[in-house]
C-alpha cells in the first residue's frame, strides 16, 4: 500500500507538476498523452486504458485547483481501490 501511495504522488508530481506547466496551451492533452505513452511500456492494454483515463481526470483537477494537491488526492484513492478492489473483484 505504501509504494503504491508514493508511486502515485512521484507520478503526480513529476506529470501534473514538473510537466504540467511545460505546455501551457495543451497541458492536459500532453501530461494524458504523455502518461499513456509510460503506461505503454508495460504491455497491458487495460493499464493503459486505465492510465488514459486517471491521466485525464487528473489533468483537469490540476486545471481547476490550479496545484497539484488534487490530482495526489485522486491517484491515490484511485491506486488504493485499485489494490483492494479489483482482487475481491475476481475472487468471486
Amino acid at each position: 500500500m505504501r509504494v503504491a501511495a508514493l508511486n502515485a504522488v512521484a507520478e503526480e508530481l513529476f506529470f501534473r507538476g514538473a510537466l504540467y506547466p511545460a505546455f501551457p496551451r495543451f497541458a492536459v492533452a500532453a501530461t494524458t498523452v504523455a502518461y499513456a505513452v509510460v503506461t505503454a511500456a508495460s504491455g497491458v492494454p487495460l493499464l493503459v486504458f486505465a492510465g488514459v483515463a486517471l491521466g485525464l481526470i487528473t489533468g483537469l483537477q490540476r486545471r481547476v485547483i490550479h496545484g497539484v494537491l488534487g490530482p495526489i488526492i485522486g491517484h491515490v484513492i484511485w491506486s488504493s481501490s485499485m489494490l483492494f478492489l479489483l482482487p475481491a473483484i475476481f475472487d468471486t
